[in-house]
């Protein structure tokens, strides 16, 4: 039995550990460290409790708001008191975490994998014209790191293609792409679901779902615009309220629905993660509109993947991995084409018969491909290769 120390500040959240409890149960000594309290908003926020029965969680202190160089208080003293074999850290490489561990684990020879959802270019020209001139310390910190940590990290996993193909590049001895598993629990194709959530949002209607944060890179106004076009159509829009965020693009956002008369089609929700499978499964087609920045592209794409895993078919813009993670189970539009957007929304709309079919392939291929299960076993055999 191989002892895995697994290092996650997305892990404050039980939700977050579900991969921790599979790789615990597959027969590996699994130890979490996670943050006693984490940086959300502005705010301190206490972790989660520890209500596992058989994964051992260990809280610590950290900084989190900022992820480059933030790191366990304890870190050297807990790998010197537990002695792992595996140092499994969700970071990416070019940061002072992945580096202390790379460190302190040349005293017992454990080795070292971390999780990167990256995927712009990581080499220093690129990033510095990416971001400029005034963030050349930033930078050059960075790129010190990914330097350095290439000759110490024994693999690198990556969510995404183009995060495989820059880690290679870069030189880092071995990579290898899994997927952000979702829990097969909670996403699945649940009629009765469907039927109790569509009575508790009171709607009939063909019912439209954007699920996510309310930033400007995710493209919520592109599908505000794509429906102000086909506004006399009998449809619903479930949003995302993301009550814990407040911001000048949220405020447009509510400015624009009222400009183009769409308050009385829009019904906020505020769903947990546990509830998300209910909200999803009363769903007739999900939108992912995201669109590219200079500063990020769509790393992964979750949501689509937990919609998937619920029949749902997805409409997705050609932004980062959404293609390569969804691709003939939705259908893809320009990014940012409004336009486009409605075109194939409208069809949709027009074309609204229940393909039980074509419902249980999308669930089957999440389920196979994209699951949390599948994301432990890819891991596992990098564990034991």
């Amino acid at each position: 039995m191989k002892k895995i120390l697994a290092l996650s500040t997305a892990c404050h959240k039980s939700v977050n550990r579900e991969i921790y409890r599979i790789l615990n149960k597959k027969g590996f000594e699994l130890i979490l460290l996670v943050p006693r309290q984490t940086y959300f908003n502005e705010t301190l926020v206490s972790a989660d409790p520890d209500n596992e029965k058989d994964l051992r969680i260990i809280f610590d202190e950290i900084d989190t708001r900022r992820p480059r160089i933030m790191n366990f208080k304890n870190i050297k003293q807990i790998i010197t008191q537990e002695k792992p074999e595996i140092i499994l850290i969700d970071n990416d490489p070019g940061s002072l975490m992945v580096l202390s561990c790379c460190f302190f684990s040349l005293m017992d020879g454990a080795k070292v994998y971390c999780l990167t959802c990256e995927n712009l270019c990581i080499n220093f020209i690129s990033t510095l014209k990416r971001k400029g001139f005034k963030f050349f310390f930033h930078t050059f910190f960075t790129s010190l790191m990914l330097n350095l940590s290439k000759y110490f990290v024994d693999v690198v996993f990556t969510i995404n293609n183009e995060g495989t193909e820059n880690y290679k590049k870069f030189g880092f001895k071995k990579v290898k792409k899994i997927p952000l598993g979702f829990d097969t629990k909670l996403f699945h194709i649940d009629q009765k679901k469907r039927e109790e959530m569509r009575i508790k949002l009171n709607t009939n209607e063909f019912l439209i779902g954007y699920l996510g944060r309310t930033v400007p890179e995710k493209g919520l106004d592109v599908l505000i615009e794509a429906l102000s076009k086909i506004q006399s159509d009998r449809w619903s829009l479930m949003l995302d309220e993301f009550k814990d965020y407040s911001s000048d693009y949220q405020k447009k956002i509510h400015r624009l629905i009222n400009e183009k008369n769409l308050k009385d089609k829009v019904i906020f929700v505020d769903p947990m993660h546990e509830e998300m499978g209910s909200f999803l499964n009363s769903l007739d087609i999900l939108v992912v509109p995201s669109i590219e920045m200079s500063f990020w592209k769509e790393q992964y794409g979750r949501i689509a993947a937990e919609a998937l895993a619920c029949g749902i078919k997805v409409i997705y813009s050609n932004s980062g991995n959404l293609p390569s993670l969804i691709g003939k189970h939705g259908i893809f539009f320009e990014q940012g084409d409004f336009n486009q957007l409605s075109e194939i929304i409208s069809l949709e709309l027009n074309n609204n018969d229940i393909q039980v079919a074509e419902k249980e392939e999308r669930s089957r291929y999440a389920r196979n491909s994209l699951s949390v299960e599948t994301q432990a076993n890819e891991m596992i055999k990098m564990f034991l290769n």
